[in-house]
């Protein structure tokens, strides 16, 4: 009889245990049924029926797996939904996804649908800066165009790696316009202009290139600078000599290339001597009056009518000769006359008293 009740109980015993391992072998497969389900309906887009499955599989199962495995289904979803749409740069339509995605399926996070927002946001505006870069770029505004592709952001993986590289051709075609406005202006010895531009130039690309033609335009410019300060040197120079010699002659009062036969001069210290003031050789008529070729004189009449002025003396008027007319002034002492006759191919100076004239 005992025999009897121990091969009940243990018949009993691996009864409860098939059970049990049925009951399991049933659990598990509910659940994998139902995460099957949840990935066919997510694919349809049908958020809410997803819900349902995850709120049933909330109740079965204990250690929330499963649950974790349809929210990870629902996020893989919106994920390609949103890059796709951001990829066909429907921005609009792929916040329009996020929203419609909390509303159906209220498990969904938060914190992520915010952040998705905030980067549709921050990607619309960067393919904004980018249409408008690429407008002004094909207008030659490359400044302008410049600046939007900077707000090109690396997220924008449509449009960075363009904005990048027009970035840098802007960048050659700035360089390259400065550089030839350098060129240019140097060209026309016109160095400050050339060092403005290619310091413009160097403010692009700081390359050895640009460096050397600084280089090269600033050496030239010292080099101008001292040519032009010899220049103002000598020419200072000369024309001390030419004041001094002036001075001399006018003190001496002697024509050395006539000679101090004439009267007239020796007669009348106070006139400066035309010859000797300007190293210009006379003939002498005649009457004692002082003829000079015209082609020798080359305009020096008329500076010696502003140094006779200079020292005082005064246009008397303008007379007739038998031969022709002549101008004469008068000293401030008024004792001296001197008088100036173009006759055909000379100029003829006299000097006499007051009163007196040839």
């Amino acid at each position: 009889m005992q025999r009897n009740i121990r091969i009940f109980s243990f018949i009993c015993s691996i009864l409860i245990i098939i059970s049990m391992i049925t009951a399991c072998e049933s659990k598990e497969q509910k659940i994998d049924k139902l995460i099957q389900n949840a990935e066919k309906v997510v694919s349809d887009n049908n958020y809410k029926h997803a819900l349902s499955i995850r709120q049933e599989l909330d109740k079965i199962d204990s250690n929330k797996e499963s649950t974790k495995k349809v929210d990870d289904i629902v996020l893989k979803k919106v994920e390609a939904d949103i890059d796709k749409f951001i990829d066909d740069k429907k921005f609009d339509e792929a916040i329009q996804e996020l929203e419609a995605v909390q509303k159906d399926y209220s498990a969904f996070d938060t914190d992520y649908a915010k952040e998705q927002v905030d980067r549709i946001g921050k990607i619309k505006k960067s393919n904004e800066a980018f249409t408008n870069a690429t407008d002004l770029f094909n207008n030659k505004k490359y400044s302008e165009a410049m600046t939007k592709y900077n707000e090109v952001v690396e997220e924008d993986k449509t449009n960075y790696k363009s904005a990048k590289d027009k970035i840098q051709e802007i960048t050659d075609i700035t360089y390259n316009d400065y550089v030839n406005q350098a060129e240019e202006a140097f060209s026309k010895n016109d160095y400050s202009k050339a060092i403005e531009n290619i310091d413009l130039a160097l403010s692009v690309k700081n390359v050895s290139d640009a460096q050397n033609l600084k280089e090269k335009y600033v050496n030239a410019q010292n080099a101008e600078a001292e040519r032009v300060k010899a220049e103002a040197v000598a020419k200072a120079q000369a024309e001390a000599a030419a004041k001094a010699k002036v001075s001399a002659n006018a003190n001496n009062n002697t024509n050395t290339n006539a000679g101090n036969k004439v009267k007239g001069y020796s007669e009348s210290p106070s006139v400066p001597d035309f010859g000797a003031l300007y190293n210009i050789s006379a003939n002498i008529s005649t009457g004692g009056q002082y003829m000079y070729a015209l082609n020798d004189v080359k305009g020096y009449s008329d500076k010696y009518i502003a140094y006779l002025t200079n020292l005082g003396f005064k246009k008397r008027g303008i007379y007739q000769n038998q031969v022709g007319y002549y101008v004469t002034y008068t000293s401030s002492s008024g004792l001296s006359v001197v008088s100036l006759q173009i006759l055909n191919s000379s100029l003829i100076i006299s000097v006499s008293p007051t009163g007196i004239h040839w």
